[in-house]
């Protein structure tokens, strides 16, 4: 699916490459579910998977990791070529974002334990929301670091450590401790596969071109994977009160195969 999206600018949508990578995506989706409904050790665990509370995290989290992904990659495109700054001075310039994640992630900490995880992934999504909106209204070609880039920095690094451990807890809520392997890794899978997917889907809308108005169209979409994944936290709050796999739930094994 990466391959097809990146590639698809530049060969054509109907390119025999690219409609037999995104075949082959689609019959590889379809196929690992059918093969885990089958296996005795499966890859996925389709009945935790059945938990709302579960699989709306995993949604949640592969949303939120195609923004941030999307992010990462083109502000540091943003800085480079439109800003004209050197990678070393680009890096830097991102570095306030990430020194926000520890402290928010002690506070997500406390609060999910207050109000559960649903509200705080709910806010962490909107402090992305509100970060990239910053960047749409105040970023330009001149160079604006203090009053553009560095308020989204910081909003947006408080969205990633309100939002990740909030996620990654959700586990323990929802399974019994049997399961907690399987359900972080499900989690895990999610957030990988969504990075990569956000930075295709970025390439694909820059599309060759670095301008402005590209870098525009790059926020917008990491302005909706904000505003998706805040939706996901209030369903999550509606939902996790109720939804569990219980302790008897078969656990598949090894002996299972014969």
């Amino acid at each position: 699916m990466a391959y097809a999206l990146v590639e698809a600018p530049d060969r054509g949508w109907g390119s025999p490459a690219v409609l037999i990578a995104f075949a082959v995506a689609a019959v590889a989706l379809a196929w690992v579910p059918w093969r885990s409904a089958r296996h005795a050790v499966p890859v996925l665990d389709l009945p935790a998977l059945r938990v709302p509370t579960l699989w709306l995290a995993c949604l949640a989290v592969a949303v939120y990791s195609a923004g941030f992904g999307a992010m990462l990659f083109g502000n540091v495109l943003f800085l480079t070529s439109q800003w004209h700054d050197s990678i070393l001075v680009a890096g830097l310039s991102l570095a306030p974002g990430p020194l926000v994640v520890v402290p928010m992630s002690q506070l997500a900490g406390r609060l999910a334990h207050r109000t559960g995880p649903g509200p705080v992934i709910a806010a962490g999504g909107l402090a992305m929301a509100l970060g990239v909106t910053v960047w749409l209204l105040r970023m330009g070609s001149e160079p604006a670091y203090l009053t553009a880039m560095l308020p989204g920095q910081l909003l947006t690094g408080a969205g990633v450590g309100l939002t990740m451990p909030s996620v990654s807890g959700i586990v323990a809520t929802v399974l019994p401790a049997v399961r907690w392997g399987a359900g972080s890794s499900m989690i895990n899978t999610s957030r990988q596969v969504g990075t990569v997917l956000g930075t295709a889907v970025l390439v694909a809308i820059y599309a060759g071109t670095q301008d402005l108005a590209a870098f525009r169209r790059g926020w917008l979409l990491i302005l909706s994977t904000g505003i998706a994944t805040s939706l996901a936290g209030l369903a999550i709050a509606a939902r996790r009160r109720t939804d569990h796999v219980p302790e008897s739930a078969p656990e598949p094994t090894l002996a299972t195969r014969t």
